[in-house]
């Protein structure tokens, strides 16, 4: 059985799906790696993830694109997944995200996009 670093692989790390006890790691290069730790335990490990649902974590870097779905119902965009992101960890996700922002020309609330070579903001402006 092969042993994985967590911290020092962080930057090939997508985002993380969890199964119960189990952890599948999802890998920008497209490879998968089942763990027997929970999610907590893993989120421990790795710094820059955010837990956005009972089975979802992502890595903030990978995030590209957050759209409001409904007031406190959102989805991240991450690779070419959609990751939904639980209403009960909404405002905490919202505070690193910055997803609810005001629009002049809309009125109420709308989706952020992040451009790849744009940082995603640590808080709400």
């Amino acid at each position: 059985m092969k042993r994985i670093n967590l911290t020092s692989q962080s930057d090939a790390i997508d985002y993380l799906s969890s199964s119960s006890n189990y952890t599948t790691i999802y890998c920008t290069d497209h490879t998968n790696w089942l763990l027997a730790k929970t999610l907590k335990a893993c989120l421990a490990e790795l710094p820059g993830f955010v837990r956005i649902h009972r089975q979802y974590a992502v890595n903030l870097r990978y995030i590209v694109k957050v759209r409001l779905v409904a007031p406190k119902t959102a989805e991240v965009l991450v690779g070419n997944v959609w990751l939904p992101v639980s209403r009960r960890l909404f405002r905490e996700v919202d505070q690193k995200l910055g997803i609810t922002q005001p629009n002049p020309n809309r009125g109420r609330w709308h989706y952020m996009d992040l451009q790849p070579d744009q940082p995603v903001r640590a808080e709400r402006v």
